[in-house]
């Protein structure tokens, strides 16, 4: 069984050791920095349309959208782990690059050249690799950052601090390496930067080696001075090409960074003796778009910079057209000379004609704010006062909408309105026939005047005269628009952590973490749907185990064969097996429910994936539902020692599958959120806050846990009156129709969901690291080993950049991130380990309250119904505590941190265990069975009953249900967001391993869980949950302080998975699908978009 894997087995053990000694403080402490020499291949999402395979030369091998095959590979540059993407016809690849079909010698050239793409902030260009398409002769390279916030250059906004070394890796990359890979043509090697990607092309590669190269950049969105002395100056003035891509709504950082650089590069060739027209021919400028930061389309980021990768043979490269290919943006800079042809209306949409395109380009639909605001403001210092610079197309019928054609400049037209043309022009099918309809009246026409008919549609006619000379004149710069306001030009003051061109996210400062309140993001609506899955499951998990007290421990009533007692003394019942045997049995329940996730955890780690884990648990549950209604169907019910047989093993097959299922549904939910840093906004109140990704977790699952109750009230009534009225074989068949819905659920929205894939079981990575860790800090003088372990630099020796390359072990694949990480999760490792005691508190609620009931007047209510009062009062708290208490309390400045929950949770549990305590004390003194009740009622007699309402148990009820809201779902919150990324199944599972040990503590307990010794069960129980309260808070009282940094943390991008694991050859290629059709994988680091 995999549960048994030695590896993972002996790494639980020693982490469950290890936090019993290790230091509570969790937060990085950072020595000097070596770069990190991760040579592993990480994972990520390989577009194209097959499943990734391993190459034989290393790295994955999938399919581009053109046919082409791509080879993702990481490889050891200068000391920096440099991952790349190459896009290639099979047959280009080298024979020793292991691509199949490769068939190219190493290092020799190729006719094709190469096209190398530097993603912006974050590496959402990697992801999407939107240059995968063989282009004008040209094979698409992507390249991903080495650097732990995924920024070229590394640093912080426009202070690209590792440019230096960043550039001599990839040159690197170009000279050494893929020659080794693909056969290409070193003479043309072009490049493209997005956002920072261009920042580090511009200030840093170009300068120090674009002479080299002599072909041509595209700088998108970003574009910086030089950073680094020019080398042969000359040479790239004269040699490259170099255009500049922005739009009109540029981030307010990047608008004097760009015509700064304009400027700096013009300087260049000035000084190399070019003149005017030969920097006009290779500098080219244009912000015509109106979008924002890289919305070259003025739809989005991914899209826009998909355009300009589709238009880069036609703007960079000889005999291309020089313009983008679309309707709004054929006038790139220096370009509209071209234009000679007219505008003519065909099929109610403005075609511009253009002699170097063999189809027309049809225009996007613009609302007129947008047209308008792209129009007038192309080139404005060609604007006339009689007139704008306007190609307007007003649809009949859809007077809302318009289309537009940049094409012309004010000057150079005449409008003309067009009455009645809309039959007329369904005629003009052939884009090539230029018909002439009649004209109603001819005059210019104004967009802004009044008295502009909007009911007509207007044709533009071009005048057909050379405009060279007019575009000549004008400067470069001139065409970004850079506003000059006091506001855009604010000084960017140092943050904490690094800046992303994320302008409307930025990260909090310390100042605004101490003062700013809290305040969760929005809940995916994916994570609803989850919810419903867990509501289900729980409806029928806990609708089944509410009537295993009375099915073990009560008779079956005379006469029956289901076990049905129709509220009548002595009740429904089954096996009469006892209070101690059904105690027994639940307690065991418990602890194989909870121990069995650990197996889950692996499993969804080393082979299947959070998804198809919780898909194969439901399977086996399913198994077991259908036992135990083979164990309550009348002709086995009759046979008490048969019926406890196959009750016995349907109880051990359903823990398997809760076990798969508890552990991987909970880290499933909380990954549809997908933002996971802090970011400053600003609320409707006009004040600031921070949207924190920590809280919104918390709320997540506070929402989740509600979800859960739900399930847990409305199953266990449903089977409690089913029992009573019907039979246990009743109440154990419907849960089992309930839980289908769970696969059904996740089947139908699987194609929505963020799910992240295997990446190959860490726990024996993690093991081995904590084991380096702990070498030679042991010694027989416990003050000694406590002194080593307490060391700061204890973690911080185990870092990659801190070991000798030649001392470094093989398995050393991580980076220095993912050590934070695991220390990290050791820490919330630790703060588990205190729930045993919390839960032994809790688990009296299944077994002995439940008994305890049976002893007083019920008022014809069930006794086992009165345990629903604990979700009943969960339902009613979630809420009031989301909407007042939690928001309250962040706007009085106290920051009710997860410590200070837990705290609160153990101190309430233990007054729980108290009232329960009082009450049993009561039932033994006023009751005529004295403390001999449960021996004496089940004998028959019938006056036992304590004389007062069972609704007092709403006190313990209560209290525990209101624990439950501070310790238990925190821990579920505490368990996310604390573990790496790729160990939260596990960490999860750790946390879950909890309630099992109290399970097994509880067994020890089992002896008194019998008259006359109940007022000393829950007696001890109460003091060991408030000494545990009391224990949690003095071991973690300081850890408050370093909350915020211990959820922010650098993300690792480490992943963990190895090129020989099962699911690289299943799933490593797949990224989205269509409709519902296909497996979509999505990396949880790289799938995230950014505004770079």
């Amino acid at each position: 069984m995999v549960f048994l894997h030695f590896a993972g087995f002996r790494a639980l053990s020693f982490f469950f050791f290890l936090s019993l000694i290790l230091q509570s403080d969790a937060l990085p402490r950072r020595g000097r920095k070596r770069p990190n020499n991760n040579t592993g291949n990480t994972a990520g999402a390989t577009t194209g349309n097959t499943a990734g395979l391993a190459a034989a030369g290393g790295g994955t091998i999938s399919q581009a959208t053109d046919g082409s095959t791509i080879l993702d590979k990481t490889v050891n540059i200068n000391g920096l782990a440099i991952r790349y993407k190459i896009s290639a016809p099979a047959s280009l690849f080298t024979t020793s690059s292991g691509v199949p079909g490769g068939a190219a010698t190493a290092a020799t050239a190729g006719q094709n050249g190469l096209n190398v793409l530097l993603h912006g902030d974050g590496g959402q260009s990697f992801t999407d690799f939107p240059n995968q398409a063989v282009q004008g002769g040209l094979m698409g390279v992507v390249v991903l950052a080495p650097d732990e916030n995924l920024f070229w250059g590394g640093g912080s906004g426009l202070d690209r601090t590792d440019g230096v070394e960043h550039s001599a890796a990839v040159n690197t990359l170009i000279q050494e390496q893929l020659p080794q890979d693909v056969a290409f043509d070193p003479a043309s090697v072009f490049f493209t930067g997005v956002s920072g990607g261009a920042l580090m092309l511009s200030g840093f590669f170009m300068p120090a080696f674009g002479a080299a190269y002599k072909t041509g950049v595209m700088l998108n969105c970003g574009a910086l001075a030089p950073q680094v002395a020019v080398v042969d100056a000359a040479t790239l003035a004269s040699s490259t090409r170099i255009h500049f891509q922005s739009t009109q709504n540029e981030l307010a950082l990047l608008q004097p960074a760009i015509p700064e650089a304009v400027a700096a590069y013009e300087s260049l060739a000035a000084d190399a003796g070019l003149g005017a027209a030969e920097v006009g021919a290779l500098q080219t400028v244009d912000a015509s778009p109106a979008g924002g930061h890289c919305e070259f389309d003025e739809q989005g980021f991914v899209s826009g910079v998909q355009l300009m990768a589709d238009s880069f043979a036609d703007v960079m490269l000889g005999g291309g057209s020089g313009q983008l290919i679309s309707c709004r943006h054929l006038a790139t800079a220096f370009k509209l000379e071209r234009i000679r042809k007219v505008v003519r209306i065909i099929d109610n949409i403005a075609v511009p004609i253009l002699p170097n395109l063999s189809q027309p380009q049809v225009s996007d639909d613009l609302s007129p704010k947008v047209a308008r605001a792209t129009c007038a403001r192309l080139y404005p210092t060609l604007s006339q006062a009689d007139s704008k610079p306007l190609v307007w197309l007003h649809a009949e019928g859809d007077k809302k909408k318009a289309r537009c054609c940049p094409l012309l400049a004010a000057g150079h037209f005449q409008l003309i309105s067009l009455e009645g043309a809309h039959d007329h022009s369904r005629n003009m099918a052939s884009p090539n026939r230029l018909h002439s309809p009649p004209l109603s009246s001819t005059r210019n026409w104004a967009i802004d005047d009044p008295s502009t008919p909007r009911n007509f549609f207007f044709i533009l006619f071009g005048i057909t005269r050379d405009v060279t000379g007019t575009f000549a004149v004008m400067e470069t710069k001139n065409s970004l628009e850079v506003t000059h306001g006091d506001e855009k030009h604010a000084v960017v003051a140092a943050e904490t952590k690094p800046i992303s061109f994320e302008e409307d996210r930025p990260f909090p400062t310390e100042e605004e973490f101490a003062t700013l309140p809290r305040v969760p993001g929005r809940i995916p609506w994916t994570a609803w749907t989850v919810a419903v899955v867990e509501f289900a499951e729980r409806f029928s998990y806990y609708g089944t185990t509410a009537v295993f007290v009375n099915f073990i421990q009560k008779d079956l009533p005379p006469g029956s064969s289901t076990g049905a007692g129709f509220l009548q003394k002595p009740g429904s019942g089954a096996l009469g097996m006892g209070q101690r045997a059904s105690t027994g049995l639940t307690t065991f329940n418990n602890f194989w429910s909870y121990i069995t996730p650990l197996m889950g955890a692996y499993v969804a780690d080393q082979y299947f994936g959070r998804y198809l884990t919780i898909q194969y648990a439901i399977c086996f549950a399913l198994v077991g539902h259908v036992i135990l209604i083979m164990s309550a169907i009348p002709p086995v019910i009759v046979h008490p020692n048969a019926a406890i047989a196959v009750f016995s093993v349907g109880l051990v097959i359903m823990g398997l599958g809760t076990g798969g299922f508890k552990s991987n549904i909970s880290p499933l939910i909380a990954e549809q959120y997908k933002q996971d840093k802090a970011y400053v906004r600003v609320n409707k109140k006009g004040k600031k806050e921070i949207v924190d990704p920590a809280t919104t977790t918390g709320r997540i699952y506070l929402y989740f846990y509600l979800l859960i109750n739900i399930g847990s009230l409305t199953g266990s009534i449903a089977m409690v009156y089913s029992e009573h009225y019907v039979g246990f074989w009743l109440s154990f068949l419907l849960p089992t129709i309930v839980f289908c819905l769970c696969p059904t659920i996740l089947f139908y929205f699987k194609s929505d969901y963020n799910l992240s894939p295997p990446t190959g079981s860490v726990m024996a990575k993690a093991y081995k690291l904590v084991r380096l860790a702990c070498k030679n800090k042991w010694s027989w003088n416990y003050k000694t080993t406590r002194k080593n372990f307490s060391d700061p630099d204890f973690w911080n020796n185990v870092k990659p950049s801190n070991i000798p390359a030649s001392a470094r072990p093989a398995w050393m694949t991580f980076d220095d991130e993912w050590v934070d990480e695991v220390r990290r999760g050791l820490l919330a490792c630790k703060v588990f380990l205190w729930y045993p005691l919390y839960w032994l508190a809790y688990n009296q609620m299944t077994g002995n309250l439940v008994s305890q009931a049976n002893t007083m007047q019920l008022g014809g209510v069930p006794n086992d119904i009165i345990s629903n009062l604990n979700p009943i009062f969960i339902i009613i708290t979630v809420p009031i505590m989301d909407y007042f208490v939690y928001p309250g309390l962040r706007n009085m400045g106290i920051n009710f941190s997860p410590i200070k929950k837990i705290t609160v949770g153990f101190f309430l549990a233990s007054m729980a265990m108290v009232s329960a305590c009082v009450t049993q004390h009561f039932i033994y003194k006023m009751s005529v069975c004295g403390d001999n009740i449960n021996a004496l009622a089940k004998a028959g007699r019938k006056d036992c009953n304590a004389p007062f309402t069972v609704w007092v148990q709403v006190i313990p009820y209560g209290l525990i249900g209101l624990s439950e809201v501070m310790a238990s779902i925190t821990k579920l919150e505490y368990a996310y967001t604390k573990a790496p990324k790729n160990m939260r199944s596990s960490i999860q599972a750790f946390a879950l391993l909890t309630n099992a040990i109290s399970s097994a503590l509880g067994q020890a307990l089992t002896a008194l869980s019998e008259d006359p010794l109940l007022v000393y069960n829950y007696g001890t129980v109460s003091v060991i949950a408030a000494l545990g309260g009391v224990g949690f808070w003095m071991t973690f009282r300081n850890a408050d302080k370093d909350e915020d940094k211990l959820n922010n943390l650098d993300a690792s991008k480490f992943e963990g998975r190895g090129t020989s694991d099962e699911e690289s050859a299943v799933i490593n290629g797949v990224d989205r699908v269509d409709d519902k059709g296909e497996e979509k994988w999505v990396d949880v680091k790289t799938a995230e978009k950014t505004a770079l």
